[in-house]
């Protein structure tokens, strides 16, 4: 349809050049989308949402300065709910957490102000709302912004993705395979499915797990158009500590993609870490924590390298910032950071 438009009409044609970028976007053809948001600048260069998604898409592939740049210009007036939204998520991954919150609650509030908004995208807002405050450990911010993201739009498979992990992290494994298999009837990604698959494991239903684990190893072939579920898998599988090799082609293929960017250094630092590689795991986790991310699950991943390639001292520091962000980031590594602290003393 956008590039249809465009052959149509070629000169200034902004609402297609964001059709066109957004499609991109969804096969994870960064480079592609960012020349189509910049053409939408060219055509229309007071067009702050452009600006603001190239922002985004910048910060995609790892390059944070230059999105840094573009969202905290001294021209940008009056920033609008996207804008804000984006600029949370680049405080959120460079060590502001509380600022993120902050940026992201008032575009919220503004959101909730206009009627005219799509269901769906109030949902989105209020998801991200609930995605920061389980980052920073308010579990009552979290889990009352998940319900009221999916009252506002039931259908979020995202929301229930997210609100499956939530419950998952806190050991609430009912709650946790209700929202984990409505996600994926919505949209079977490889992440629903994995918490489907521990919450099935958990509640002794050993056969169900074995069955949707077959079932993600199925998607590795069916369903991951693209490589968009690269990251999902290595990451399901590191975890997990199967199909490593799958894994690790999987973590370099989104690293391919994305560059030097915070997650696809996590990722694949962590499956090299499973595999046992610890020295390779090291140069990854460095690159995940430059700019001191406060996700407790990336710091957590960065301790533990850490430890095991003789950094005793980060390796302490890292496991205390994952468990102060939130002491209930996850069922299985809070505990085990707790345990690794215990060992090490002070």
């Amino acid at each position: 349809m956008g590039v249809k438009s465009l052959r149509l009409q070629p000169q200034g044609n902004v609402a297609a050049l964001g059709i066109i970028a957004a499609s991109d976007l969804a096969f994870h053809r960064f480079e592609p989308a960012l020349a189509a948001e910049r053409a939408a600048i060219e055509a229309e260069p007071f067009d702050q949402n452009a600006r603001a998604q190239s922002a985004s898409i910048l910060m995609e592939i790892g390059r944070y300065r230059d999105a840094g740049a573009i969202l905290f210009a001294r021209s940008v007036r009056d920033p609008n709910p996207t804008w804000m939204s984006i600029r949370a998520r680049y405080r959120e991954l460079t060590g502001d957490l509380a600022g993120a919150r902050d940026e992201l609650t008032r575009a919220t509030q503004t959101i909730d102000r206009m009627q005219t908004v799509p269901a769906y995208t109030r949902s989105w807002y209020h998801l991200r709302d609930a995605q920061l405050a389980f980052e920073a450990g308010d579990a009552a911010a979290a889990g009352a912004e998940f319900t009221e993201s999916l009252r506002i739009f039931p259908d979020n498979a995202m929301a229930l993705l997210y609100q499956a992990k939530f419950f998952r992290a806190r050991g609430d494994w009912s709650r946790a395979l209700d929202a984990a298999a409505r996600s994926a009837e919505l949209y079977p990604l490889p992440q629903a499915l994995g918490y489907q698959a521990d919450a099935q494991r958990a509640l002794g239903d050993a056969e169900g797990a074995r069955k949707t684990d077959a079932l993600i190893h199925a998607e590795q072939h069916l369903f991951n158009v693209q490589g968009v579920n690269d990251r999902l898998l290595a990451t399901y599988y590191a975890e997990h500590h199967e199909h490593l090799a799958d894994a690790l082609a999987a973590a370099r293929s989104d690293l391919r993609k994305r560059g030097d960017e915070i997650y696809a250094d996590d990722t694949m630092g962590w499956v090299l870490a499973a595999m046992g590689r610890w020295t390779q795991a090291r140069a990854y986790a460095e690159r995940a924590v430059r700019y001191n991310t406060q996700d407790p699950e990336v710091q957590y991943h960065a301790g533990i390298i850490a430890l095991h390639t003789r950094h005793a001292g980060e390796a302490r520091a890292r496991l205390r910032a994952a468990l102060t962000a939130n002491a209930s980031f996850h069922p299985f590594y809070a505990e085990d950071a707790r345990k690794t602290l215990a060992s090490l003393g002070s």
